[in-house]
Protein backbone atom coordinates (compact mmCIF):
# COMPACT_ATOMS: atom_id res chain seq x y z
CA UNK A 1 0.00 0.00 0.00
CA UNK A 2 1.44 3.35 -1.00
CA UNK A 3 1.28 6.03 1.64
CA UNK A 4 3.49 8.94 0.66
CA UNK A 5 3.78 12.07 2.86
CA UNK A 6 1.44 14.17 0.71
CA UNK A 7 -1.33 11.58 0.90
CA UNK A 8 -0.89 11.13 4.65
CA UNK A 9 -0.93 14.89 5.14
CA UNK A 10 -4.18 15.28 3.19
CA UNK A 11 -5.83 12.47 5.14
CA UNK A 12 -4.64 13.83 8.48
CA UNK A 13 -5.78 17.37 7.64
CA UNK A 14 -9.20 16.09 6.58
CA UNK A 15 -9.67 14.22 9.83
CA UNK A 16 -8.48 17.21 11.87
CA UNK A 17 -10.92 19.50 10.05
CA UNK A 18 -13.79 17.13 10.81
CA UNK A 19 -12.85 16.87 14.48
CA UNK A 20 -12.28 20.61 14.80
CA UNK A 21 -15.61 21.45 13.16
CA UNK A 22 -17.53 19.01 15.33
CA UNK A 23 -15.79 20.13 18.52
CA UNK A 24 -16.33 23.79 17.68
CA UNK A 25 -20.05 23.30 17.10
CA UNK A 26 -20.37 21.39 20.39
CA UNK A 27 -18.56 24.06 22.38
CA UNK A 28 -21.56 26.02 23.59
CA UNK A 29 -22.00 27.40 27.12
CA UNK A 30 -24.30 25.33 29.31
CA UNK A 31 -27.86 26.73 29.44
CA UNK A 32 -28.47 25.41 32.93
CA UNK A 33 -31.85 27.15 33.29
CA UNK A 34 -33.43 24.92 30.63
CA UNK A 35 -31.20 21.85 30.93
CA UNK A 36 -31.62 18.49 32.64
CA UNK A 37 -28.01 18.64 33.84
CA UNK A 38 -28.78 20.26 37.19
CA UNK A 39 -31.01 17.35 38.17
CA UNK A 40 -28.41 14.80 37.08
CA UNK A 41 -25.79 16.55 39.22
CA UNK A 42 -28.12 16.46 42.21
CA UNK A 43 -28.77 12.75 41.59
CA UNK A 44 -25.03 12.14 41.61
CA UNK A 45 -24.56 14.19 44.76
CA UNK A 46 -27.25 12.24 46.61
CA UNK A 47 -25.58 8.96 45.71
CA UNK A 48 -21.99 10.02 46.45
CA UNK A 49 -22.78 11.77 49.74
CA UNK A 50 -25.71 9.71 51.02
CA UNK A 51 -25.71 6.48 49.01
CA UNK A 52 -29.25 7.30 47.81
CA UNK A 53 -30.75 6.36 44.45
CA UNK A 54 -34.20 8.02 44.56
CA UNK A 55 -37.08 5.65 43.85
CA UNK A 56 -39.78 8.26 44.34
CA UNK A 57 -40.18 11.83 43.13
CA UNK A 58 -38.53 13.36 46.19
CA UNK A 59 -37.64 16.64 44.43
CA UNK A 60 -41.29 17.73 44.13
CA UNK A 61 -43.73 18.80 46.82
CA UNK A 62 -46.71 18.02 44.58
CA UNK A 63 -46.12 14.26 44.24
CA UNK A 64 -43.16 13.35 46.49
CA UNK A 65 -44.27 9.73 46.87
CA UNK A 66 -44.91 9.03 43.20
CA UNK A 67 -42.77 6.04 42.07
CA UNK A 68 -39.83 6.96 39.90
CA UNK A 69 -37.29 4.62 38.30
CA UNK A 70 -34.04 6.52 37.83
CA UNK A 71 -32.67 4.61 34.85
CA UNK A 72 -29.75 7.02 34.37
CA UNK A 73 -28.52 7.26 37.96
CA UNK A 74 -24.98 6.19 36.98
CA UNK A 75 -24.66 9.08 34.57
CA UNK A 76 -25.45 11.50 37.37
CA UNK A 77 -22.64 9.98 39.44
CA UNK A 78 -20.12 10.39 36.61
CA UNK A 79 -21.28 13.94 35.89
CA UNK A 80 -21.02 14.81 39.58
CA UNK A 81 -17.46 13.44 39.82
CA UNK A 82 -16.37 15.43 36.78
CA UNK A 83 -18.07 18.55 38.13
CA UNK A 84 -16.46 18.12 41.53
CA UNK A 85 -13.02 17.78 39.94
CA UNK A 86 -13.24 20.42 37.21
CA UNK A 87 -16.51 22.36 37.56
CA UNK A 88 -18.80 23.20 34.68
CA UNK A 89 -15.90 23.91 32.27
CA UNK A 90 -14.68 20.37 32.97
CA UNK A 91 -18.14 19.00 32.18
CA UNK A 92 -18.13 20.82 28.84
CA UNK A 93 -14.70 19.46 27.95
CA UNK A 94 -15.69 15.94 29.08
CA UNK A 95 -18.80 16.05 26.89
CA UNK A 96 -16.89 17.31 23.85
CA UNK A 97 -14.09 14.75 24.20
CA UNK A 98 -16.53 11.87 24.69
CA UNK A 99 -18.48 13.01 21.63
CA UNK A 100 -15.30 13.22 19.55
CA UNK A 101 -14.25 9.75 20.72
CA UNK A 102 -17.67 8.44 19.67
CA UNK A 103 -17.30 10.08 16.28
CA UNK A 104 -13.90 8.45 15.81
CA UNK A 105 -15.29 5.00 16.63
CA UNK A 106 -18.00 5.26 13.98
CA UNK A 107 -15.59 6.93 11.52
CA UNK A 108 -13.11 4.08 11.93
CA UNK A 109 -15.82 1.51 11.18
CA UNK A 110 -16.87 3.57 8.16
CA UNK A 111 -13.30 3.42 6.82
CA UNK A 112 -13.25 -0.34 7.40
CA UNK A 113 -16.56 -0.76 5.54
CA UNK A 114 -15.51 1.40 2.62
CA UNK A 115 -12.83 4.00 1.93
CA UNK A 116 -11.53 7.03 3.76
CA UNK A 117 -13.00 9.36 1.13
CA UNK A 118 -16.51 7.97 1.58
CA UNK A 119 -16.23 8.16 5.38
CA UNK A 120 -15.02 11.77 5.13
CA UNK A 121 -17.89 12.86 2.87
CA UNK A 122 -20.46 11.09 5.08
CA UNK A 123 -18.99 12.80 8.13
CA UNK A 124 -19.15 16.26 6.56
CA UNK A 125 -22.82 15.67 5.76
CA UNK A 126 -23.63 14.31 9.23
CA UNK A 127 -21.72 16.69 11.51
CA UNK A 128 -24.28 19.55 11.42
CA UNK A 129 -26.94 17.04 12.48
CA UNK A 130 -24.70 15.58 15.22
CA UNK A 131 -24.19 19.10 16.58
CA UNK A 132 -27.90 19.90 16.93
CA UNK A 133 -28.08 18.26 20.39
CA UNK A 134 -25.44 19.90 22.57
CA UNK A 135 -27.03 19.51 25.99
CA UNK A 136 -24.97 17.38 28.40
CA UNK A 137 -27.25 14.40 28.97
CA UNK A 138 -26.90 10.70 29.83
CA UNK A 139 -27.57 9.86 26.19
CA UNK A 140 -23.94 10.75 25.43
CA UNK A 141 -22.93 7.47 27.10
CA UNK A 142 -25.36 5.52 24.91
CA UNK A 143 -23.82 7.04 21.79
CA UNK A 144 -20.33 6.10 22.99
CA UNK A 145 -21.30 2.56 23.96
CA UNK A 146 -23.15 2.06 20.68
CA UNK A 147 -19.89 3.02 19.00
CA UNK A 148 -17.88 0.52 21.06
CA UNK A 149 -20.39 -2.30 20.52
CA UNK A 150 -20.58 -1.67 16.78
CA UNK A 151 -16.79 -1.32 16.48
CA UNK A 152 -16.21 -4.65 18.25
CA UNK A 153 -18.95 -6.51 16.37
CA UNK A 154 -17.90 -5.20 12.95
CA UNK A 155 -14.16 -5.74 13.43
CA UNK A 156 -14.61 -9.19 14.95
CA UNK A 157 -16.78 -10.18 12.00
CA UNK A 158 -14.00 -9.07 9.63
CA UNK A 159 -11.42 -10.95 11.76
CA UNK A 160 -9.60 -7.70 12.51
CA UNK A 161 -9.71 -8.46 16.24
CA UNK A 162 -9.81 -11.80 18.13
CA UNK A 163 -13.14 -13.50 18.83
CA UNK A 164 -12.73 -13.29 22.60
CA UNK A 165 -13.30 -9.52 22.42
CA UNK A 166 -17.01 -10.26 21.97
CA UNK A 167 -17.10 -11.31 25.61
CA UNK A 168 -16.27 -7.75 26.62
CA UNK A 169 -19.78 -6.76 25.57
CA UNK A 170 -21.65 -8.21 28.60
CA UNK A 171 -19.32 -6.28 30.93
CA UNK A 172 -19.94 -3.08 29.00
CA UNK A 173 -23.68 -3.78 29.18
CA UNK A 174 -23.53 -3.78 33.00
CA UNK A 175 -22.32 -0.19 32.88
CA UNK A 176 -24.77 0.75 30.14
CA UNK A 177 -27.92 -0.44 31.93
CA UNK A 178 -27.02 1.92 34.79
CA UNK A 179 -26.16 4.88 32.57
CA UNK A 180 -29.04 5.36 30.14
CA UNK A 181 -32.34 3.89 29.03
CA UNK A 182 -30.99 3.07 25.56
CA UNK A 183 -29.07 0.11 27.00
CA UNK A 184 -31.31 -2.19 24.94
CA UNK A 185 -29.35 -1.03 21.88
CA UNK A 186 -26.49 -3.27 22.97
CA UNK A 187 -28.65 -6.38 22.75
CA UNK A 188 -30.23 -5.13 19.52
CA UNK A 189 -26.85 -4.63 17.83
CA UNK A 190 -25.74 -8.14 18.74
CA UNK A 191 -29.10 -9.43 17.50
CA UNK A 192 -28.64 -7.79 14.09
CA UNK A 193 -25.27 -9.49 13.60
CA UNK A 194 -26.77 -12.79 14.77
CA UNK A 195 -29.56 -12.47 12.22
CA UNK A 196 -27.07 -11.83 9.41
CA UNK A 197 -25.03 -14.91 10.34
CA UNK A 198 -28.22 -16.94 10.74
CA UNK A 199 -29.29 -16.08 7.19
CA UNK A 200 -25.78 -16.70 5.84
CA UNK A 201 -25.62 -20.14 7.39
CA UNK A 202 -29.10 -21.42 6.55
CA UNK A 203 -29.22 -19.92 3.05
CA UNK A 204 -25.64 -20.59 1.93
CA UNK A 205 -24.45 -23.11 4.53
CA UNK A 206 -21.41 -21.04 5.42
CA UNK A 207 -19.51 -22.98 8.09
CA UNK A 208 -17.74 -19.84 9.27
CA UNK A 209 -21.12 -18.23 9.97
CA UNK A 210 -22.17 -21.33 11.92
CA UNK A 211 -19.22 -21.16 14.30
CA UNK A 212 -19.53 -17.43 14.80
CA UNK A 213 -23.27 -17.74 15.30
CA UNK A 214 -22.78 -19.94 18.35
CA UNK A 215 -20.41 -17.45 19.93
CA UNK A 216 -22.71 -14.52 19.21
CA UNK A 217 -25.70 -16.34 20.66
CA UNK A 218 -23.80 -16.98 23.90
CA UNK A 219 -22.70 -13.34 24.08
CA UNK A 220 -26.27 -12.19 23.42
CA UNK A 221 -27.65 -14.37 26.22
CA UNK A 222 -24.99 -13.13 28.65
CA UNK A 223 -25.57 -9.50 27.62
CA UNK A 224 -29.31 -9.83 28.12
CA UNK A 225 -28.91 -11.56 31.49
CA UNK A 226 -26.57 -8.94 32.97
CA UNK A 227 -29.16 -6.24 32.28
CA UNK A 228 -30.81 -7.20 35.59
CA UNK A 229 -27.70 -5.89 37.38
CA UNK A 230 -29.25 -2.53 38.11
CA UNK A 231 -30.85 -1.16 41.31
CA UNK A 232 -34.35 -1.93 40.01
CA UNK A 233 -33.81 -5.48 38.75
CA UNK A 234 -36.25 -6.76 36.16
CA UNK A 235 -38.25 -3.52 36.40
CA UNK A 236 -35.18 -1.67 35.16
CA UNK A 237 -34.81 -4.09 32.24
CA UNK A 238 -38.43 -3.60 31.19
CA UNK A 239 -38.49 0.16 31.75
CA UNK A 240 -37.81 1.15 28.10
CA UNK A 241 -41.14 -0.51 27.27
CA UNK A 242 -43.04 0.95 30.25
CA UNK A 243 -41.87 4.57 30.40
CA UNK A 244 -44.59 5.72 27.98
CA UNK A 245 -47.49 4.16 29.85
CA UNK A 246 -48.24 7.25 31.96
CA UNK A 247 -46.42 10.00 30.07
CA UNK A 248 -48.72 12.97 30.40
CA UNK A 249 -46.75 15.80 28.80
CA UNK A 250 -45.94 16.22 25.11
CA UNK A 251 -42.24 16.98 24.66
CA UNK A 252 -41.06 18.38 21.32
CA UNK A 253 -38.12 16.00 21.02
CA UNK A 254 -40.47 13.01 21.30
CA UNK A 255 -42.85 14.07 18.53
CA UNK A 256 -42.68 12.84 14.92
CA UNK A 257 -41.00 15.31 12.57
CA UNK A 258 -44.05 15.80 10.36
CA UNK A 259 -46.12 16.83 13.39
CA UNK A 260 -43.41 18.96 15.00
CA UNK A 261 -42.85 21.01 11.86
CA UNK A 262 -46.56 21.87 11.73
CA UNK A 263 -46.18 23.57 15.12
CA UNK A 264 -42.76 25.24 15.07
CA UNK A 265 -39.88 25.98 12.74
CA UNK A 266 -37.35 23.27 13.59
CA UNK A 267 -33.99 23.66 11.76
CA UNK A 268 -32.51 20.34 12.98
CA UNK A 269 -35.20 18.57 10.93
CA UNK A 270 -33.59 20.02 7.79
CA UNK A 271 -30.27 18.40 8.63
CA UNK A 272 -31.96 15.12 9.44
CA UNK A 273 -33.61 15.10 6.03
CA UNK A 274 -30.30 15.86 4.32
CA UNK A 275 -28.57 12.97 6.11
CA UNK A 276 -31.53 10.70 5.46
CA UNK A 277 -31.37 11.65 1.76
CA UNK A 278 -27.68 10.71 1.71
CA UNK A 279 -28.52 7.34 3.26
CA UNK A 280 -31.34 6.68 0.78
CA UNK A 281 -28.94 7.50 -2.04
CA UNK A 282 -26.67 4.84 -0.60
CA UNK A 283 -29.50 2.31 -0.69
CA UNK A 284 -30.11 3.09 -4.36
CA UNK A 285 -26.42 2.99 -5.26
CA UNK A 286 -25.91 -0.35 -3.49
CA UNK A 287 -28.98 -1.85 -5.16
CA UNK A 288 -27.76 -0.77 -8.62
CA UNK A 289 -24.29 -2.19 -7.96
CA UNK A 290 -25.76 -5.47 -6.72
CA UNK A 291 -27.94 -5.72 -9.83
CA UNK A 292 -24.78 -5.37 -11.91
CA UNK A 293 -23.14 -8.16 -9.93
CA UNK A 294 -20.54 -5.78 -8.46
CA UNK A 295 -21.18 -6.50 -4.79
CA UNK A 296 -23.62 -7.74 -2.20
CA UNK A 297 -25.74 -5.57 0.07
CA UNK A 298 -24.86 -5.90 3.76
CA UNK A 299 -27.81 -7.27 5.74
CA UNK A 300 -26.53 -5.53 8.88
CA UNK A 301 -26.43 -2.18 7.07
CA UNK A 302 -29.94 -2.63 5.68
CA UNK A 303 -31.53 -3.68 8.98
CA UNK A 304 -29.86 -0.98 11.07
CA UNK A 305 -30.42 1.80 8.55
CA UNK A 306 -34.14 1.02 8.34
CA UNK A 307 -34.61 0.78 12.11
CA UNK A 308 -32.64 3.95 12.84
CA UNK A 309 -34.31 5.89 10.03
CA UNK A 310 -37.71 5.06 11.49
CA UNK A 311 -36.46 6.07 14.95
CA UNK A 312 -35.23 9.39 13.58
CA UNK A 313 -38.48 10.20 11.78
CA UNK A 314 -40.47 9.37 14.94
CA UNK A 315 -38.48 11.50 17.42
CA UNK A 316 -35.77 14.19 17.16
CA UNK A 317 -34.18 12.78 20.31
CA UNK A 318 -32.89 10.01 18.00
CA UNK A 319 -31.28 12.35 15.46
CA UNK A 320 -27.76 12.04 16.83
CA UNK A 321 -27.89 8.26 17.18
CA UNK A 322 -29.10 8.10 13.58
CA UNK A 323 -26.37 10.49 12.46
CA UNK A 324 -23.54 8.50 14.04
CA UNK A 325 -24.67 5.24 12.47
CA UNK A 326 -25.09 6.83 9.05
CA UNK A 327 -21.30 7.16 8.86
CA UNK A 328 -20.55 3.40 8.66
CA UNK A 329 -23.89 2.38 7.15
CA UNK A 330 -23.73 4.76 4.21
CA UNK A 331 -20.06 3.87 3.78
CA UNK A 332 -21.10 0.23 3.41
CA UNK A 333 -23.66 1.16 0.76
CA UNK A 334 -21.28 3.47 -1.11
CA UNK A 335 -18.38 1.03 -1.08
CA UNK A 336 -16.58 1.44 -4.37
CA UNK A 337 -18.00 4.92 -5.05
CA UNK A 338 -14.51 6.34 -5.47
CA UNK A 339 -12.19 4.77 -8.07
CA UNK A 340 -9.50 2.47 -6.76
CA UNK A 341 -6.72 4.09 -8.70
CA UNK A 342 -4.64 6.25 -6.38
CA UNK A 343 -6.95 5.72 -3.45
CA UNK A 344 -4.19 4.40 -1.25
CA UNK A 345 -1.53 6.84 -2.31
CA UNK A 346 -0.40 9.47 -4.77
CA UNK A 347 -1.39 12.34 -2.52
CA UNK A 348 -4.55 13.22 -4.45
CA UNK A 349 -7.30 11.40 -2.46
CA UNK A 350 -6.39 13.05 0.83
CA UNK A 351 -6.42 16.52 -0.71
CA UNK A 352 -9.61 15.80 -2.64
CA UNK A 353 -11.27 14.58 0.56
CA UNK A 354 -10.20 17.75 2.33
CA UNK A 355 -11.69 19.94 -0.40
CA UNK A 356 -14.95 17.96 -0.41
CA UNK A 357 -15.21 18.17 3.38
CA UNK A 358 -14.64 21.94 3.41
CA UNK A 359 -17.20 22.55 0.67
CA UNK A 360 -19.87 20.29 2.21
CA UNK A 361 -19.39 21.57 5.76
CA UNK A 362 -19.38 25.26 4.83
CA UNK A 363 -22.37 24.80 2.54
CA UNK A 364 -24.34 22.85 5.13
CA UNK A 365 -23.76 25.46 7.82
CA UNK A 366 -24.44 28.38 5.48
CA UNK A 367 -27.86 27.06 4.43
CA UNK A 368 -29.09 27.33 8.03
CA UNK A 369 -26.84 30.21 9.10
CA UNK A 370 -29.64 31.87 11.05
CA UNK A 371 -30.02 28.77 13.20
CA UNK A 372 -26.33 28.72 14.10
CA UNK A 373 -26.34 32.44 14.90
CA UNK A 374 -29.20 31.97 17.36
CA UNK A 375 -27.14 29.33 19.15
CA UNK A 376 -24.99 32.17 20.48
CA UNK A 377 -21.23 32.48 21.03
CA UNK A 378 -18.95 29.46 21.39
CA UNK A 379 -17.49 28.60 24.77
CA UNK A 380 -17.40 26.13 27.63
CA UNK A 381 -18.75 26.15 31.17
CA UNK A 382 -21.91 27.92 32.28
CA UNK A 383 -23.70 30.51 30.23
CA UNK A 384 -22.87 33.88 31.75
CA UNK A 385 -25.36 35.03 34.39
CA UNK A 386 -27.48 31.89 34.27
CA UNK A 387 -27.32 31.38 38.04
CA UNK A 388 -28.40 34.94 38.82
CA UNK A 389 -32.08 34.13 39.49
CA UNK A 390 -31.32 31.31 41.92
CA UNK A 391 -28.69 33.40 43.69
CA UNK A 392 -31.23 36.19 44.11
CA UNK A 393 -33.79 33.73 45.50
CA UNK A 394 -31.32 32.37 48.07
CA UNK A 395 -29.72 35.69 48.98
CA UNK A 396 -33.07 37.30 49.73
CA UNK A 397 -34.39 34.26 51.61
CA UNK A 398 -37.52 34.05 49.48
CA UNK A 399 -40.18 31.76 50.92
CA UNK A 400 -42.23 29.22 48.95
CA UNK A 401 -44.14 27.27 47.96
CA UNK A 402 -42.78 27.99 44.48
CA UNK A 403 -44.77 27.61 41.29
CA UNK A 404 -42.32 26.91 38.48
CA UNK A 405 -42.71 25.81 34.88
CA UNK A 406 -41.64 22.51 33.35
CA UNK A 407 -38.43 23.64 31.64
CA UNK A 408 -36.80 25.28 34.65
CA UNK A 409 -37.42 22.42 37.08
CA UNK A 410 -34.02 20.75 36.69
CA UNK A 411 -32.28 24.09 37.33
CA UNK A 412 -34.25 24.67 40.52
CA UNK A 413 -33.54 21.13 41.74
CA UNK A 414 -29.82 21.81 41.37
CA UNK A 415 -29.89 25.28 42.89
CA UNK A 416 -32.57 25.06 45.60
CA UNK A 417 -33.06 21.43 46.71
CA UNK A 418 -33.54 20.46 49.54
CA UNK A 419 -34.34 23.98 50.80
CA UNK A 420 -37.16 24.39 48.29
CA UNK A 421 -38.82 21.47 46.44
CA UNK A 422 -40.21 22.16 42.99
CA UNK A 423 -43.76 22.21 41.70
CA UNK A 424 -42.78 20.32 38.55
CA UNK A 425 -39.67 19.39 36.59
CA UNK A 426 -38.89 18.04 33.14
CA UNK A 427 -39.53 14.35 33.88
CA UNK A 428 -43.08 13.53 32.73
CA UNK A 429 -42.59 9.95 33.92
CA UNK A 430 -42.07 11.20 37.50
CA UNK A 431 -45.60 12.63 37.72
CA UNK A 432 -49.00 11.08 37.01
CA UNK A 433 -50.34 12.12 33.63
CA UNK A 434 -53.40 13.56 35.38
CA UNK A 435 -51.16 16.16 37.03
CA UNK A 436 -50.23 17.69 33.68
CA UNK A 437 -53.64 17.36 32.08
CA UNK A 438 -55.77 18.42 35.06
CA UNK A 439 -53.53 20.78 37.06
CA UNK A 440 -50.30 22.01 35.43
CA UNK A 441 -51.62 23.06 32.00
CA UNK A 442 -55.15 24.16 33.04
CA UNK A 443 -53.90 26.49 35.80
CA UNK A 444 -51.93 28.38 33.16
CA UNK A 445 -54.76 28.44 30.66
CA UNK A 446 -57.74 29.42 32.83
CA UNK A 447 -57.87 32.07 35.52
CA UNK A 448 -60.51 30.23 37.56
CA UNK A 449 -58.26 27.16 37.67
CA UNK A 450 -55.31 29.32 38.61
CA UNK A 451 -57.17 30.76 41.60
CA UNK A 452 -58.34 27.29 42.60
CA UNK A 453 -54.81 25.88 42.63
CA UNK A 454 -53.44 29.02 44.30
CA UNK A 455 -55.87 28.39 47.12
CA UNK A 456 -54.89 24.72 47.27
CA UNK A 457 -51.09 25.04 47.17
CA UNK A 458 -50.65 28.54 48.64
CA UNK A 459 -48.01 29.72 46.17
CA UNK A 460 -45.85 32.58 47.45
CA UNK A 461 -43.43 32.73 44.53
CA UNK A 462 -43.64 32.18 40.77
CA UNK A 463 -40.28 31.17 39.29
CA UNK A 464 -40.63 30.84 35.53
CA UNK A 465 -38.27 30.31 32.63
CA UNK A 466 -38.69 33.11 30.12
CA UNK A 467 -38.18 30.85 27.11
CA UNK A 468 -41.30 28.79 27.75
CA UNK A 469 -42.91 28.92 24.30
CA UNK A 470 -46.00 26.89 25.13
CA UNK A 471 -49.22 28.84 24.54
CA UNK A 472 -50.31 28.20 28.12
CA UNK A 473 -46.97 29.39 29.53
CA UNK A 474 -47.01 32.61 27.49
CA UNK A 475 -50.61 33.30 28.46
CA UNK A 476 -49.88 32.71 32.13
CA UNK A 477 -46.92 35.11 32.23
CA UNK A 478 -48.93 37.84 30.53
CA UNK A 479 -51.74 37.40 33.06
CA UNK A 480 -49.34 37.61 36.00
CA UNK A 481 -47.69 40.79 34.73
CA UNK A 482 -51.14 42.37 34.79
CA UNK A 483 -52.18 40.79 38.09
CA UNK A 484 -52.16 43.31 41.00
CA UNK A 485 -51.83 40.44 43.49
CA UNK A 486 -48.36 39.58 42.20
CA UNK A 487 -45.24 41.74 41.99
CA UNK A 488 -42.33 41.11 39.58
CA UNK A 489 -39.07 41.41 41.50
CA UNK A 490 -36.43 39.86 39.27
CA UNK A 491 -35.91 39.28 35.56
CA UNK A 492 -32.96 38.28 33.39
CA UNK A 493 -32.44 36.55 30.04
CA UNK A 494 -33.49 33.19 31.46
CA UNK A 495 -35.98 33.64 34.30
CA UNK A 496 -38.57 35.89 35.89
CA UNK A 497 -39.73 35.89 39.53
CA UNK A 498 -43.06 37.13 40.91
CA UNK A 499 -43.90 37.33 44.61
CA UNK A 500 -47.37 37.29 46.13
CA UNK A 501 -48.40 40.49 47.85
CA UNK A 502 -49.41 40.13 51.47
CA UNK A 503 -47.31 37.00 51.93
CA UNK A 504 -44.02 36.24 53.71
CA UNK A 505 -41.92 37.97 51.01
CA UNK A 506 -43.35 41.45 51.47
CA UNK A 507 -39.97 42.97 52.41
CA UNK A 508 -38.42 41.69 49.19
CA UNK A 509 -41.27 43.24 47.19
CA UNK A 510 -40.74 46.62 48.85
CA UNK A 511 -37.05 46.56 48.00
CA UNK A 512 -37.04 45.01 44.52
CA UNK A 513 -40.43 45.45 42.85
CA UNK A 514 -40.01 46.15 39.16
CA UNK A 515 -42.24 48.66 37.35
CA UNK A 516 -44.72 46.82 35.18
CA UNK A 517 -44.11 49.38 32.46
CA UNK A 518 -40.80 47.63 31.72
CA UNK A 519 -42.68 44.55 30.48
CA UNK A 520 -44.08 44.52 26.98
CA UNK A 521 -47.40 42.71 27.10
CA UNK A 522 -49.45 41.47 24.18
CA UNK A 523 -52.84 40.30 25.33
CA UNK A 524 -54.43 37.14 24.00
CA UNK A 525 -57.79 37.59 22.36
Amino acid sequence: MRSDPLSRTGILLTLLVLLAAYGFLLAEPIHLATADLGRHLKNGQLFIENGVIPKTNLYSYTFPDHPFLNHHWGSGVLFFWVHRLAGFPGLSVFFILLSLATFLLFFHVACAFSRFEVAAVASAIAIPLLATRIEIRPEVFSYFLCGIFFWILAHEKNRAIPSWTLFLLPFLEIAWVNLHIYFFMGVLLIGVFILEDFVAYFSRRELQASGRLKGLLLVAVLTLCVCVLNPFGISGVLYPFNIWKDYGYLVAENRPIWLLEKIIRYPPAFYFKVVFGWLVSGWVYAAVQAAKGKGAISAVAVMLSVMLSVAGWLAPRNFVLFGYFVLPLSAAFFHGLFPSKGSQGGGVPGIVSLMLVLVILSGGLAIQSGYWRTRGPRGIGLKEGVEGSAQFFLKEGIQGPVLNNYDIGGYLIYELYPRQPVFVDNRPEAYPSSFFQEIYIPLQEREEKWHEEQEHYGFNCIFFGRHDLTPWGQRFLIQRVSDPAWAPVYVDDDAILFLRRGGPNESVIRQYELPKSMFQVTRFT
